[in-house]
């Protein structure tokens, strides 16, 4: 199928294991919304369209924003997709450490994409810290392959060698579905309901759209 997943340059989602609601809960106690006036938060249909979605911008100069929604196929995970290249790790380790519900996170670039990355990574709840790590990622002196954690029961199944189990986006995406959280399904793309959009309002900065 070709999907979202397989369209976009990088490729950065989280998938929390929860529905939509609570895990906006979550998220506006953390951020202090509304008590705080350094966020706008949104609802309206999901639009892959919008910045960020297809190509995460680079390091923290510029407003964070956060496109968060049920997926069709999932309606009973939540997807948190923020557009910045390290998919706010930070921020989702902090929903973590909470008590929040276990999430899979994913950075993935294509194969043309230079400075190429393979990214999975699992939280548990009250852990900060991924509780699993499987990542590539290119360096100037060449791919630097980190293995951290307890391998699932599933991993031999993908690939007897541990090098190769996310070698490429088709492994990265093999990975997860064995959460049942299959970013190759359209519907995952989809959602039902409003999705909800979360916007960082900074001083003398024009927040993106």
């Amino acid at each position: 199928m070709n999907s979202f997943a397989n369209q976009v340059s990088f490729l950065v989602i989280t998938a929390f294991f929860e529905p939509l609601m609570p895990t906006i809960d979550r998220i506006k106690a953390l951020l202090k919304i509304p008590a705080t006036a350094k966020w706008r938060l949104d609802r309206a249909p999901l639009d892959l369209t919008r910045p960020g979605f297809s190509q995460p911008k680079r390091g923290g100069a510029l407003p964070i924003s956060v496109s968060v929604w049920s997926p069709a196929s999932r309606p009973e995970l939540t997807a948190f997709c923020a557009h910045s290249e390290d998919g706010w790790g930070h921020f989702v380790g902090k929903i973590s450490a909470a008590n929040g519900p276990e999430s899979i996170s994913v950075r993935s670039t294509a194969t043309d994409e230079p400075w190429g990355l393979q990214e999975v990574s699992y939280r548990k709840p009250g852990s900060y810290w991924p509780a699993r790590i499987v990542q590539w990622l290119q360096e100037e002196d060449g791919y630097k392959f980190l293995d951290e954690g307890e391998p699932f029961g599933f991993e031999n199944d993908l690939n007897p060698d541990p090098r190769k189990r996310i070698a490429t986006r088709a492994d990265v995406l093999r990975f997860v579905n064995r959460f049942g959280i299959d970013l190759d399904n359209k519907n995952f793309w989809k959602s039902d309901v409003e999705a909800i959009y979360l916007q960082e309002v900074r001083d003398n900065i024009s927040p993106s759209k």
